[in-house]
């Protein structure tokens, strides 16, 4: 859903966001907000599909995860090089699949 949501949405926008959450203090508390709700959103989402995980490999997985998709929003978003444009379908498979080698990679399940 989150990779459907970047290539349908501005990415523009979603850059201005980033640079105006980093000049404004109250707007970038809302900022790590979201950030820690989809970062438990991604855990929780590891743990569901892993539940041999430990809690530290799902908080670990959750960070590749949301670095992974706050990346697609060069490669799959709107404002995309033209480079990557005419792969926009390609390029979403591949992260999915980045996205699974993530999640089903093996953890630590005694912390």
């Amino acid at each position: 859903m989150h990779l459907g949501f970047i290539m349908q949405g501005a990415g523009g926008y979603f850059f201005e966001s980033l640079a105006y959450w980093a000049r404004n203090p109250e707007q970038r508390a809302l900022r790590d907000e979201w950030y820690q709700w989809l970062h438990r959103s991604y855990a929780a989402i590891v743990q569901r599909v892993r539940p041999d995980c430990s809690p530290a490999a799902c908080r670990g997985k959750s960070y590749q995860l949301l670095t992974l998709t706050l990346g697609a929003w060069i490669t799959l978003s709107t404002s995309q090089p033209n480079l990557f444009r005419k792969q926009a379908a390609g390029l979403k498979e591949t992260l999915l699949e980045a996205a699974r080698a993530i999640v089903l990679a093996d953890a630590d399940t005694h912390s």
